[in-house]
């Protein structure tokens, strides 16, 4: 390998080398840093050069740099070892072109160097040390390749004697482990193991011990250790002496005498033993040993009802010993039991026996007989009791215990009497009563009882009872509904016998409890509802008018009932009651209900036509009620309010017809609604849309609009000017019309427009008021002067109000008109021919309209004076020109 650097590019991010030798070949790397290397072939000349680059270009190439790679190494290197000597020689093949002078160096696993020079291919290295690898490299003397730290060949010296050898076993596996010292590293070792009838075990390993794991027992063996390399092998150690451990005892047996407790163990002779060791080890801590150099031992020491392991271990001369034998075991005579105790059961006739169990007892054996008739019973178990049952009633009973061990039985040692439970009742009669909560009981007397308990059992466990020595009782307290089985059962000193056969009673129902009513105030039902009844066959609900008494009642199996058609404003006193097949209860505790109060069947209803409230009012109100009036309108939208004896529908539309009834309510319970009234509110306030003058006919077209417009609904204009004057004028909507014509709109005038609507009932309010005015009047006062010379007429007029601008007209008597137009009181109109007559009118124009014409005056031009005559009422007034 050749190692090429190079100085760092400016902005460069990669750079490659290539190295091109003599031969052609090609040798390449790529780096991020300054340096790379190449595989170069040895003995070549080459050139290198870098080129460096970033994610987009390469750099041209930089100057380049020639050199010659390392000289070519030998080959085929070997070594001949004298194992005698511990030295070698090496040999090689020389490469074309190399150097004609060498150096060999052999690098050992120790770390140690040795070497030769020579011009020749072949040179001896002689100082080995024994035991070590050695790795062996020759080179060019002309190469300068730094350090040689490693090599492609190599060889192993002759091996070294192993030395201070010594064994050491492991009596209890038989393992013997022989260790030595002075070997090299890189050579092995061969144990030899040759016991006294020739048979050889080998052990080899490269380290400095080496374990035997398969020596026979009893044995005496011969250890001798030689090392070893790949063509050597040294001297041999001293031999070792070794006596492997003896071999185990077989065939163990122990035999048990149940008279004394004394145990024996035998067993066969182990080879190379020369005692033995017999152990006992209890199950329950206690242990015992037994020394003896025969094949058999006696146990005196164990104690009772413990398992006990054996096993037996054998001794050699040198104090080693065998893996323990198998097991064997035995148990011992079993402990006797103690704590003897019986007792009765009296539900079941059963002896219940207990006792403080014994070590080493494995199951017992109860038994129970009887001392004045023929009857015995018993019950085995393992544990500390057991119970004996179907023992005969009254009876007496003599109970013992036994036990039995693994391998001896227990005797009983002691006993205990009991008495058995009297014998069960018989002819049992119960006599109760609907109406009442007790009942008598009688029975036949039964055998060993003393006394008698008499129970009445509920389904829920609960129990009531009387005690007597006689053979009749009474118990009292009975529940209701309640399915009560009664027995008798028979007591002999406390404890009771068999019950007798039970009577199965059935008590009268319960009154029903948890009567809820839940009442429909608008349909005026009642939904009567309660707590089921134990065993009851069925309900009676009954509802009753406390004014009249009558009564209104349903017969039903559920726990609800419906009591319809109740009339309003009346209390009804409800009860329920329960049955069965053969009685029924008491009724359950009154309940008063109110039903829904009656809505009034008249009521005012005036409209306030300025507010378009409704005030809703009636007469005859229920004390406690609260009374809603309701307005429904033809929109759909619905309207109330609450009050005692009236109140006011405030937020009615206008012209809208309502329907308005009346609820009652007390409370949560709402009654019926009255019968409704029909009421319309007054018109809504109409729109004014536009007023428009007709100039001709003197007379205003006003326009509107009306949201919520009814036929056969009248308007009023009214007008109002300047001077306060103020005119009304109705006009009717039977048309469906939203204009109306009004006339006599005299000249002059600012009149202000307002509008109301109005039906039979009421009128609207007024609407918004639209300002408009009247035309002008037409000129008054209207003078005319005529000038030959120039030909011209001058008019003037007096003004009238509200004009804007005036036109004076000159209307010849064919036809033609010449006029002039002013906002003044006066303008003049030239080029008139002469000798003409011409008639004179003036008129006015405002903002909307413009005024009649003036009175026509005539006008006559020519050499003669001219003559101005007025017509009409107007006197002829001559004007000189």
């Amino acid at each position: 390998m050749g190692l090429l650097t190079w100085r760092a590019g400016v902005g460069a991010t990669g750079y490659v080398a290539t190295a091109t030798g003599d031969n052609g070949h090609v040798s390449s790397c790529s780096s991020n840093g300054t340096s790379c290397s190449v595989w170069l072939e040895c003995g070549q000349g080459y050139t290198a050069a870098v080129l460096s680059s970033t994610s987009d270009c390469n750099s041209s190439t930089a100057a380049t740099v020639d050199f010659t790679s390392a000289p070519c190494l030998p080959t085929n290197i070997e070594a001949v070892l004298d194992c005698s000597s511990n030295s070698f020689t090496l040999r090689w093949d020389a490469r074309a072109g190399s150097s004609v002078s060498y150096m060999a160096v052999a690098i050992g696993t120790d770390g140690s160097r040795l070497g030769c020079h020579t011009s020749s291919t072949e040179c001896p290295v002689t100082g080995l040390s024994c035991g070590v690898s050695y790795g062996i490299t020759v080179i060019p003397s002309t190469a300068n390749c730094g350090s040689i730290d490693s090599a492609d060949y190599h060889i192993q010296s002759a091996p070294c004697p192993p030395q201070s050898a010594s064994v050491v076993l492991e009596c209890s596996t038989n393992v013997a482990t022989v260790s030595w010292s002075g070997t090299g590293p890189a050579q092995d070792q061969v144990v030899t193991a040759v016991d006294t009838r020739g048979n050889v075990a080998l052990c080899s390993t490269p380290g400095t011990n080496c374990t035997f794991g398969q020596l026979s027992c009893g044995e005496t063996y011969a250890l001798t250790v030689v090392g070893h390399s790949p063509t050597c092998q040294s001297n041999t150690s001293a031999a070792l002496s070794l006596h492997s451990a003896p071999c185990v005892p077989t065939h163990p047996a122990v035999t048990l005498d149940c008279n004394t407790n004394i145990a024996v163990v035998t067993w066969d002779s182990a080879r190379g033993a020369v005692s033995y060791t017999v152990s006992a080890r209890g199950g329950l801590g206690h242990n015992s040993a037994c020394p003896n150099a025969d094949t058999t031992c006696a146990f005196s020491d164990l104690l009772c009802g413990q398992d006990y392991s054996l096993t037996v271990v054998a001794h050699n001369p040198d104090h080693c010993h065998s893996a323990p034998s198998e097991n064997t075991t035995t148990t011992t005579v079993p402990c006797r039991q103690s704590g003897l105790s019986a007792s009765l059961q009296c539900s079941t006739n059963t002896a219940v026996v207990s006792w403080t169990p014994a070590v080493g007892i494995l199951t017992y054996n109860s038994s129970a007989e009887a001392i004045d008739v023929t009857d015995t019973r018993s019950c085995a178990t393992s544990g500390p009791g057991c119970n004996i049952s179907s023992l005969l009633c009254g009876e007496r009973y003599r109970v013992v215990v036994s036990g039995q061990g693994r391998t001896c039985p227990s005797p009983a040692v002691d006993w205990r009497q009991i008495t058995t439970a009297p014998c069960e009742p018989t002819l049992l009669s119960v006599v109760s009563s609907c109406d009442s909560d007790s009942i008598a009981v009688s029975w036949r007397p039964s055998q060993g009882s003393d006394n008698y308990r008499v129970v009445a059992e509920a389904p829920d466990g609960s129990t009531l009872n009387c005690t007597t020595g006689a053979t009749d009782c009474r118990i009292a307290g009975l529940r209701c509904g309640q399915r009560y089985s009664v027995y008798v059962v028979g007591v002999n000193a406390g404890c009771p016998g068999e019950r007798s056969h039970a009577t199965t009673l059935q008590t009268a129902p319960c009154v029903p409890r948890s009567v809820v009513t839940e009442l429909d105030c608008r349909a005026g039902s009642l939904n009567v509802t309660w707590q089921r009844s134990s065993d009851a066959r069925g309900y009676v609900a009954t509802v009753t008018r406390v004014r009249t008494g009558h009564p209104t009642s349903c017969n039903t199996t559920e726990t609800h009932c419906l009591a319809a058609g109740l009339e309003c404003g009346a209390d009804y006193n409800v009860t329920v009651l329960a049955y069965d097949h053969a009685c029924s209860s008491a009724a359950s505790p009154v309940q008063l209900v109110a039903t829904a109060p009656c809505p009034p069947l008249l009521f005012d209803t005036p409209v306030d036509c300025g507010t378009n409230v409704v005030s809703v009012s009636w007469n005859g109100s229920a004390a406690g009620t609260l009374y809603t009036a309701t307005a429904l309108g033809s929109d759909g939208q619905r309207h109330n309010c609450t009050g005692r004896t009236g109140c006011s529908l405030s937020t009615l539309g206008c012209a809208t017809e309502y329907n308005v009834s009346i609820t009652p309510a007390r409370g949560a319970c709402m009654g019926s609604q009255s019968p409704t009234q029909l009421v319309r509110t007054a018109p809504c306030v109409p729109r004014l849309r536009d007023v428009e003058m007709d100039c001709l006919s003197e007379s205003a077209w006003v326009k509107w609009e009306d949201p919520v417009r009814n036929l056969g609904q009248n308007y009023t204009v009214t007008s109002t000017d300047q001077l306060g004057q103020v005119e009304r004028f109705e006009c009717s909507d039977t048309l469906g019309l939203v204009w109306c014509a009004v006339p006599n709109m005299t000249c002059g005038r600012h009149l202000n427009f307002t509008l109301t609507a109005s039906d039979q009932q009421c009128p609207s309010g007024p609407s918004n008021m639209i300002m408009t005015e009247t035309a002008p009047c037409p000129p008054l006062h209207v003078r005319a002067a005529v000038g030959c010379e120039n030909r011209t007429a001058s008019v003037s007029w007096r003004p009238s109000p509200d004009a804007l601008t005036y036109t004076a007209t000159l209307e010849h008597a064919d036809g033609q008109t010449t006029c002039c137009t002013t906002a003044g009181t006066g303008c003049d109109i030239a080029e008139l021919p002469c000798g003409n007559m011409f008639v004179l009118l003036v008129t006015a124009e405002g903002r909307t309209c413009n005024s009649s014409q003036s009175p026509g005056s005539i006008i006559r031009t020519g050499k003669e004076p001219p003559l101005l005559m007025h017509y009409g009422r107007s006197l002829l007034t001559a004007v000189s020109l």
